[in-house]
């Protein structure tokens, strides 16, 4: 019995001095920096959250379109720049820009359709050398047009709307207005189309004109000076156009400026060196 009893006791001990020599489990590895992947589907586990330094990489930002494609904005300068140097190369005195009355151009958004067209001014010469073109540029051809040609007195307007003063005051109008042309730019055709010519008459000046007498009847406010808008070519007061008194003239001007106002190009002269500026 006491061999037994002694048996146990020895187990015991062992037991005790093989747990007493046991290791602790080691450290758990380091996290890798790949993310863990998805739980299985059907798993009630959440998925992993990246930490802040695992953050996933900005989308790349796609730049936008140009407004005006590269190949075709090149295009249009190089027709324009054609256009210069012709006019350049044809003038009897090339820098003559240099001076006051020389020739100038801008590149400027007449028609507002978003893209510049080539705006040049001829102020010197004879009165029949005096003329202001807006030149346009035709994709398909890949060369410039003319989309106005008047005389070099032009006043611009922010939508587009453009006024040709006319090179004589030949009629009635005296010094209360110059008769001027007022155009509209057409989308369709490309071009700018007149929408009608002012004239106007003064009485002071004659109260009979080509054998017509001043249309008092016309004359509401008694100032002595009426309107005429004339939309037939070549036309002029008062064998020609529809006779308005001052307010009817401006409803009428009103509408066809539809509130917009002054603007215009900054004109540069036209010189060698600043044609090359703009290729």
């Amino acid at each position: 019995m006491k061999k037994i009893i002694w048996i146990l006791l020895l187990c015991a001990l062992f037991c005790a001095l093989t747990a007493c020599g046991k290791k602790e489990p080691s450290a758990p590895p380091p996290q890798s920096d790949a993310v863990s992947p998805e739980p299985p589907a059907g798993s009630d586990l959440p998925p992993e959250i990246p930490s802040p330094d695992e953050s996933p990489a900005e989308p790349e930002v796609q730049p936008e379109e140009p407004s005006i494609p590269t190949t075709a904005w090149s295009g249009m300068l190089a027709a324009y720049q054609e256009v210069l140097e012709e006019i350049y190369r044809s003038s009897e005195d090339p820098e003559q820009s240099q001076y006051e009355n020389g020739p100038s151009f801008a590149l400027y958004d007449a028609d507002r359709d978003g893209v510049e067209e080539l705006i040049v001014r001829n102020t010197g010469g004879s009165m029949s050398d005096m003329w202001t073109r807006v030149y346009g540029y035709d994709e398909a051809s890949k060369a410039a047009y003319i989309e106005l040609e008047e005389f070099s007195s032009l006043y611009w307007y922010d939508n587009g709307v453009i006024e040709a003063a006319w090179s004589h005051n030949q009629g009635m109008a005296g010094d209360k207005l110059w008769p001027y042309n007022m155009y509209r730019y057409n989308a369709e055709t490309g071009a700018y189309e007149r929408t009608a010519a002012v004239d106007g008459w003064d009485k002071s000046l004659s109260d009979t004109w080509s054998g017509v007498s001043f249309p008092e009847d016309a004359d509401t406010d008694g100032d002595g000076f009426v309107y005429y808008i004339i939309t037939e070519e070549g036309g002029y007061a008062p064998e020609y156009g529809e006779v308005m008194d001052g307010a009817d003239y401006e409803a009428w001007r009103e509408s066809c400026l539809e509130g917009a106002f002054p603007a215009g190009p900054d004109l540069v002269p036209l010189t060698a060196e600043n044609i090359s500026l703009i290729g």
